[in-house]
Order: C-alpha cells, then structure tokens, then sequence
C-alpha cells in the first residue's frame, strides 16, 4: 500500500455499492443485473427495492464505520482496510459458528489477502466491529461495554475460546417464567406505552440489542431496540433456514429472540391504540425506526409464530408490568415526597428537643421545689 493510498478512516466513505454488499453479507441478498452493474434498480423483485426503509440501519452503519478508527493511524497495516474486509468477517463468522474465535481470527488473517498480518489490537478490534454490526451488541476494544454486568446478562466479551454459538448463548439466557405464561394475556393487555407514560415513564432508543426493554428506575426510562426495520429483514432472511446435522444453528442471533424483540414493541405500542401516537412523536422527534405502517407488507413469519412465547425478554416484560402496578416516586411527586419526608424529620427533630428541653426544665423546677419543702417544712402544729 504506498502512502499515498493510506487513510486515517478506511471506513468513513460509505456509499451504496458499499451498502449492497453489505445486505449481502447479513442477510445474502441477490440483486437484479442494474445492482449489480451499479445502475439504477428497477426491478420490482429485486430486494434492493426495500432499502429505502432500512435508511435508519444504513445510518446506524455509517456511523459506526465512521469512528473505526485504526490503533496506528497513518501504519497502512489495518485489519479493515475497507469495508469488504468487514464483510468478508461477517460471512466467515456466519459460515463457521461453531468455530473458536482464535480460529476464525487466524483464519481470515492468514488468508494470502493479508501479505503483513495486521496487529493482534487490530485484528481483535475488527472482530468486535463485525459483532457489532451482525448481532448489533456494543463491545469495546478491551470486551468491556458499559453494562456488561446485568441481571443475568454477563460480559459481552467474546473470548478467544468460545464459538460465536457459545457467545450468542451466554449473552442471551433463556428466562422462561411461569408467572409469564400465567399473566401473558393480562400483561400484553395492560403494558402499554400509554399506560407506562401515566407514571411518568419515558422511551430512550438503543442500537444495542442486549438493552432492550432495560428499565432504570431511578429515571424512568426504559431502553429499547429500535432498529425493526433491521429485525424484519433478519427474520425474513432466516424463515426458510432448516436444522443443521450438527445442531448448531447458522443465524446469527436466535430467531426467537428477533421475534421477542419485534413484537415486544407491539405490546408497547399497539396499532389500534393511543400508544401509536406516543410512537409517531418518537420516530419523528428522536429518530426511532419504528415503521409499523410497513409491518405487514414483509412476511417474515413462519406458520407457527403469530402468537410466541416471551423465553427471553420475559423478564424485562414483568419488571415494567410490576411498575406499572405500583410504581416508584419518581420526577415532581418524587421531589416533593422527598421534601415533606425532610420537613416532617426536622419538624419531629425540633418538636422532640423542644420537649426535651421543657421535660429538663419541668424536671429541675420539680427538683427546686422539693429542695424548698425540704429546707423551709410547713410547721402544721402552730396552726
């Protein structure tokens, strides 16, 4: 590579070319002779047709490629030197889930497309970008993200040891709850989005799967995935994959996941329901891709998945039901629980030293007068 050709962002220009390859790589697109001569798509059937709806993740993905940033700016020895690279990741980890991560990561680095191999750093960090974008989980460089320690959720780090089956396995338990199945019918009824702002809960969106549904109680704020658009292609992608002999499944996430996460914000957000216009102020005031209106024009569903079972954000659910049933003080009724609780405490601090200093004075004026009665006694025989 001469220096001339060396850039400090590889990744940053992203153009439609780079996005079709990328439809490709998670989802194996097939695209119509004007794709694929890089000419204006007018086929009907060509999947191409769809991306105007994926503008959001197409989003999400430049930013991310933008701020990939090398380790040594300036080397030319990156391990994602453009964005085919990042692709041909994605395909090796898809193809070979039950491959260790060092594995994958000697194999692709040692392929005659890397005459230098790129630094250890380097290679690493490319893995957790493909992660990132296939699985859509934060990892820094280090496998630490910002909550990588959450009831149940354990580190996000893929370690060099276990398969990305593995990884997908422990980073998303199966929770199955019986008081889920018991109240399921209750739950989807009650949990709304417009219930849930009555108590003064609010909606934040996050690109980071493993944060949906995660609810803070000291602010009230419940994340939640957002990117549906990402999840309807996924599981469209995936309706007609059949069980390997191994057993080991080729999606990259589970599907059943997927379908947790999509039709959870459902229940939020009911189609025929007040809820929907909470949703219309959140896709155009904080940029949610949540383009239900399109919901059913894909049909990404298999026989059997109008009505699933919540194994893994089943949790998530119950916590938000149980706040909606007694929630906490939170915002105004909050602060000004917390100021009469203040004002009560002094108001008993004052009131019991107020008593104490008159019980002390009551008891020293008692003291007083017996010690008069005792030096000056009343004479009754004189009377």
């Amino acid at each position: 590579m001469s220096a001339s050709s060396i850039t400090l962002a590889p990744l940053a220009s992203v153009q439609n070319v780079d996005l079709r390859e990328l439809c490709h790589a998670l989802w194996d697109w097939k695209y119509c002779e004007q794709c694929n001569n890089d000419k204006l798509c007018e086929t009907a059937t060509c999947p191409w047709q769809r991306s105007n709806t994926l503008q959001p993740f197409f989003n999400y993905y430049k930013h991310a490629a933008e701020f990939c940033l090398p380790e040594r700016p300036g080397s030319g020895n990156y391990a994602l030197r453009n964005h085919l690279d990042l692709f041909g990741i994605i395909k090796l980890i898809r193809k070979r889930p039950d491959l260790p991560r060092s594995l994958l990561i000697n194999q692709y680095f040692t392929s005659p497309q890397y005459p230098h191999m790129p630094d250890g750093v380097e290679q690493q960090k490319a893995f957790n970008v493909a992660i990132k974008i296939m699985n859509m989980i934060d990892c820094s460089v280090d496998g630490r993200s910002s909550s990588d320690t959450e009831s149940g959720f354990g580190p996000v780090f893929w370690t060099d040891d276990k398969t990305h089956h593995d990884f997908i396995k422990a980073k998303f338990p199966i929770n199955d709850s019986p008081r889920l199945r018991e109240a399921s019918s209750i739950i989807k009824k009650q949990l709304t989005a417009t219930q849930l702002k009555k108590i003064g809960i609010g909606f934040e969106a996050t690109h980071d799967l493993k944060n949906h549904l995660k609810f803070d109680p000291a602010t009230g704020i419940v994340e939640l995935f957002h990117l549906v658009t990402y999840l309807r292609e996924y599981l469209l992608a995936t309706k007609d994959v059949l069980p390997t002999s191994d057993g080991i499944p080729r999606e990259p996430i589970p599907r059943q996941l997927a379908l947790e996460t999509h039709d959870s914000l459902r229940i939020l957000f009911p189609l025929a329901h007040d809820s929907k216009k909470i949703l219309q102020t959140l896709a155009s005031r904080d940029g949610f891709d949540f383009n239900y209106p399109d919901c059913d024009l894909i049909d990404f569903r298999r026989e059997n998945e109008e009505d699933i079972s919540y194994h893994y954000w089943g949790t998530r659910l119950l916590a938000l039901y149980d706040e909606l049933q007694e929630p906490t003080p939170r915002g105004v009724f909050q602060w000004v629980q917390r100021r009469t609780n203040q004002r009560h405490f002094m108001l008993l601090a004052i009131a019991g030293t107020v008593f104490a200093v008159l019980s002390l004075a009551i008891g020293i004026f008692q003291s007083w007068v017996s010690y008069q009665q005792w030096k000056h006694p009343v004479n009754t025989a004189s009377i």
